[in-house]
């Protein structure tokens, strides 16, 4: 299946949720990038560890942006630890 494909079957699935369904994979997905902020780790550590996800898993999730979040999440806390705030992720709701 190509991305543009898979793109519109993960947009059906979205859309056949119903809103307190959507928030709560939200919350599961937020939590699990806190976590792997946390963990400052790769992406394949973030696929395969933090939501441990099969190594199919890492195609889509790459082609969805994956690995530029994850890049992102980690530039950020190199930066945040850069200006001495070295315990951001703390702050937030565990």
């Amino acid at each position: 299946m190509n991305p543009i494909e898979s793109y519109a079957n993960a947009d059906k699935f979205w859309d056949s949720l119903t809103e307190e369904q959507q928030i709560q994979a939200a919350v599961v997905i937020f939590r699990k990038l806190n976590e792997q902020v946390k963990a400052k780790g790769s992406f394949r550590f973030m696929i395969y560890n933090v939501f441990g996800w099969s190594m199919k898993s890492y195609s889509p999730i790459y082609a969805a942006g994956g690995m530029n979040i994850n890049n992102m999440l980690n530039d950020a806390v190199w930066l945040y630890s850069r200006i001495g705030e070295n315990d951001y992720y703390n702050k937030s709701i565990s």
